[in-house]
């Protein structure tokens, strides 16, 4: 949460094009440690801290005492996409290739005993200004959470289109739902990703 507000907040005060990720230039430290941390948290979280680590250490054995060509950026994110399952190399793309943000938002959830129905939109675009649409095929988490903003249960589900309805079992009524309970994506306005009931 904290990285976030350091990556938008560094946004609003660039002059110049924002870098991707893996480009970024020494005085950009809101993108390399903003949205640095933000990436690796993300990507920790999809395929596991123990791959994760798993991919950096092969990274670094095989670099560790070599001469000169040394590794870049462009190096990792090949070691960290050979290592990426397929439906999920979207989030190399996303997080480090490009500047993409997200924008999710719940329109609607209403209750029937213990099942609760999610109507929810999700996009990703690439230009501030043009708010083009890029294909989707992504995962999202949405939490469900009581009386006492306890956490009931985080479903994670597949996304592949921008207006999306689902219904869920639950044990107990919920009184929030949100989506991206843990700050996965780069969603600029993350008010209308919570619904209280």
């Amino acid at each position: 949460k904290m990285q976030r507000k350091r990556y938008f907040n560094g946004r609003t005060n660039e002059t110049k094009e924002e870098s991707p990720l893996y480009l970024v230039k020494g005085e950009q430290q809101y993108i390399s440690y903003g949205k640095g941390a933000m990436a690796f948290n993300t990507l920790s979280h999809w395929l596991g801290k123990d791959k994760l680590h798993d991919i950096l250490k092969e990274f670094f054995n095989h670099y560790k005492n070599k001469e000169a060509p040394y590794p870049t950026s462009i190096n990792l994110l090949n070691f960290i996409n050979a290592n990426t399952p397929d439906d999920l190399t979207y989030l190399v793309s996303d997080y480090f290739e490009t500047v993409t943000l997200h924008e999710a938002k719940i329109n609607a959830v209403t209750t029937n005993e213990n099942r609760t129905t999610v109507n929810l939109e999700y996009s990703k675009y690439r230009n501030d200004s043009l708010k083009v649409s890029l294909p989707i095929n992504d995962m999202l988490e949405v939490g469900f959470y009581n009386d006492e903003n306890e956490l009931i249960l985080i479903e994670k589900i597949r996304i592949a289109k921008k207006e999306n309805v689902f219904t869920i079992q639950l044990k107990e009524k919920p009184s929030k739902v949100v989506i991206d309970p843990n700050y996965l994506l780069i969603d600029k306005n993350v008010n209308d990703n919570v619904f209280e009931l």
